[in-house]
């Protein structure tokens, strides 16, 4: 929940407050192991890490594809306003067609294809 902050937040003082109680509860029904700590010995973070892993990188692939799809169907209606102001099954038609082209992309070329295209600079003058 909060692996993506460095700040602590105040909305997770209750599920923190919740994994305490847990942990508590762990070691008085002698699920606390060696070290006494349920932390430590209750939990698999290996294990668990394998789901999260592979959690992320779905929701990155779908997230890169959705925004890529969501700024080319701008571009694609003419602007922000016109992309709003058509119909919502228009603008899902138009940012799915795009979201294909991206998803297909990405399923057969992972990041290989993705490069920055940096408009060139202008000509240089001298005063």
């Amino acid at each position: 929940m909060t692996s993506h902050t460095t700040d602590d937040d105040p909305r997770s003082a209750p599920y923190e407050e919740l994994r305490q109680k847990l942990y508590a509860l762990a070691a008085r029904h002698g699920f606390a192991g060696e070290t006494g700590n349920p932390a430590d010995d209750l939990l698999e973070y290996d294990e668990a890490r394998a789901f999260l892993d592979e959690y992320n990188d779905d929701t990155f692939w779908d997230e890169l594809a959705y925004r890529l799809a969501e700024r080319d169907a701008v571009q694609e209606a003419g602007g922000l306003e016109r992309y709003a102001a058509l119909p919502v099954t228009e603008r899902m038609e138009l940012t799915g067609d795009f979201e294909a082209l991206y998803t297909g992309e990405f399923d057969e070329n992972g990041l290989d294809n993705v490069r920055i295209v940096r408009p060139p600079s202008p000509p240089h003058t001298v005063h």
